[in-house]
């Protein structure tokens, strides 16, 4: 154990809906409570499904923040934070500006902004918000080498270190279960939304006509039933492959999802650190992934997955049907992955640098 007895700190984040920053929170929450430190979660707006993956080691609260400025659950947390002597909170992407008031009502605080946003360049009136903010900000973590460079040009805070993502197996009630036939299930665990590019995919799982080898493909993540999901279902209709592609919605058991699948698949415009290749990796997923964000420091092409162009349709398809045709090549990629996941990307490395790193 790396305890140190005078860090007490709490996670705060916007909400547990399934989703990469959320899957970190607990995991670090879950991470730091094993090293024998105080750990809380405080979620702001929503709770999600997540909230089961919590150790009962962790100090949960709840706020239902319903306003951007919400007085009722500003004392709320200040009082958590009192009555546990908490001395760190440590705020995830937008969670930012709730950690400062609180910081405003309790200058001792101290407050570590954790920026896992993959396009933070490209937000130019969110970052001037988020510039301003940072001068209440003790230290910054940032989960690739664009948002540190970024972090370094933009911040007031200039103690910024870039820390790894990590993933690790946690007890699960399995309720999801996947269609499909064994050994040719394809998973995209992703909320659908935007950035990750889930057309892209299923055009190219199309176009590849893997389906009709008996492939089928299953879309995890929350459905907000708007028109990005609706082209999604429609263009599954009028291709005549509603017995191929499959959508599950939000769902907790993440890791009993995907022993059921052989490849993972992440199309992505823009990323940050996705957890979700470690965790293809961990599961030993053959994966193809977009090269964006710090997606081609995992995926090497020939090495540890297939690696493509963001919205290149042609390497989509070729993927899909080299990794189809060479199940031996998958195999091996899916096990280089596993093995990098775990000697790289360990949740003991990066805990023991995140505890040395804000304990200073």
């Amino acid at each position: 154990m790396l305890i140190n007895t005078t860090l007490r700190i709490a996670q705060i984040i916007d909400s547990l809906d399934p989703g990469g920053a959320e899957r970190m929170a607990v995991n670090l929450c879950n991470a730091y409570a094993e090293e024998g430190i105080f750990s809380g979660m405080i979620v702001t707006r929503n709770e999600g499904s997540l909230k089961s993956a919590l150790s009962p080691n962790v100090s949960y609260l709840y706020l239902n923040r319903t306003k951007k400025i919400d007085i009722k659950a500003l004392f709320k947390a200040r009082a958590y934070l009192k009555k546990n002597n908490i001395t760190h909170v440590q705020a995830h992407g937008t969670s930012l500006f709730f950690a400062v008031l609180l910081k405003i009502t309790s200058p001792a605080l101290r407050i570590i902004w954790h920026d896992h946003l993959g396009n933070r360049a490209e937000k130019n009136k969110e970052n001037l918000s988020v510039r301003i903010l940072s001068f209440f900000v003790y230290r910054v973590l940032v989960v690739n080498e664009t948002l540190e460079k970024w972090a370094f040009n933009n911040l007031w805070c200039k103690t910024i270190k870039r820390i790894s993502n990590f993933t690790s197996i946690t007890q699960e009630v399995e309720a999801t279960f996947l269609k499909g036939i064994n050994e040719k299930r394809i998973v995209c665990l992703a909320n659908l939304k935007h950035p990750k590019n889930h057309f892209f995919i299923l055009n190219c799982f199309y176009e590849s006509s893997i389906h009709e080898l008996g492939w089928t493909l299953h879309f995890v993540g929350k459905d907000f039933d708007d028109s990005y999901s609706k082209q999604l279902k429609n263009y599954i209709q009028e291709k005549k492959i509603t017995s191929k592609v499959f959508f599950y919605g939000s769902c907790a058991d993440t890791h009993h999802i995907l022993r059921q699948a052989q490849v993972g698949v992440l199309g992505s415009t823009y990323e940050g650190f996705p957890v979700v290749l470690l965790e293809y990796g961990l599961a030993k997923l053959t994966v193809i992934a977009t090269d964006v964000g710090y997606n081609s420091h995992l995926i090497n092409a020939d090495k540890t997955g297939w690696l493509i162009r963001s919205n290149n349709k042609n390497d989509g398809i070729k993927a899909f049907v080299e990794m189809a045709n060479n199940l031996k090549k998958s195999n091996n990629l899916a096990q280089n992955l596993n093995d990098l996941v775990i000697a790289e990307y360990s949740k003991e490395k990066v805990v023991k640098e995140l505890i040395e790193f804000i304990g200073k």
